[in-house]
Order: structure tokens, then sequence, then C-alpha cells
């Protein structure tokens, strides 16, 4: 999500024609998402993929009814050099309460992605591994 506190945006968002107007709300929506990477789990940003977005849903429910945009980023890093910059801490470690590495062939041995290895998974995340899984989000691991 967008952190006010920190705007990329070079001009006023209210100046400029339209097309320029959606130029500036793209580049700072994607920015946004290497920005919480950054805060949250400390990974610099010359170690992150541009953020291709890979699907826009609304959970079910009273209190869901938002919309979630789902970003799909790779990272140049090995697990071990993540867990080691993420017990580092970032500047908004305390919005992240831990960091789950899953394996592939796992993800995929998986009869269920409500719980992976005893880890519970947002649905969010399980729509971006289903993604993921059918090949319509391209990835090659590392």
């Amino acid at each position: 999500h967008c952190e006010p506190k920190r705007p990329r945006l070079d001009k006023d968002p209210e100046q400029g024609s339209p097309s320029d107007r959606s130029a500036a709300f793209r580049k700072e929506l994607f920015w946004s998402i290497l920005d919480e990477i950054v805060c949250e789990v400390n990974i610099p940003v010359v170690h992150l993929s541009a953020p291709r977005l890979c699907a826009i849903l609304r959970q079910q429910g009273p209190s869901r009814a938002r919309p979630n945009a789902l970003f799909f980023v790779t990272c140049d890093l090995n697990e071990a050099e993540i867990r080691a910059l993420y017990n580092q801490g970032g500047e908004e470690k305390d919005e992240s309460v831990a960091l789950l590495a899953l394996n592939l062939d796992d993800l995929r041995a998986a009869r269920r992605l409500d719980n992976i290895n005893g880890a519970p998974l947002t649905p969010q995340t399980r729509v971006l591994i289903s993604l993921v899984l059918s090949q319509c989000v391209p990835f090659k691991p590392c």
C-alpha cells in the first residue's frame, strides 16, 4: 500500500493532462509496492524486479469488501541473504510478524493452499500462488 509520508510524485497529481496524471498514478502505485518490501523486509530496491500486476480481487464478506491488487516481484538474493536482511529489521519491521520461505515443490504437492507446512496463508497469497502454479505468472526459481 502507498505510504503517504513518502510520496514519489514529481509534481502535483492534480496538474497536467489526464495521461500525465495516469502515468504519475501508475508510477506512484508501482513504486509503493517496492517501497513496502524495502521498509518491511529490508531488501534494498536494487535487488528487486519491477512489480508486475497479476490480479485485482475482492474478498467475500462484509469486512473484506475492499479490492486487493496482487503484484509479483522477484529478488536476486538467496534465502539466507534475505533472512539476514529481514532479521536486521527494516524501517517498518513491526508491520511484519514472520518471513516464510516456501519450496515450489511443496506448493505443487499441497492438496490445499490454506496452510502450507503449518503456516496459514492469506487469501491474497493463495490466489498469487495459484496463479504461479497455473503458470499464469511465469516464475523461474533461483
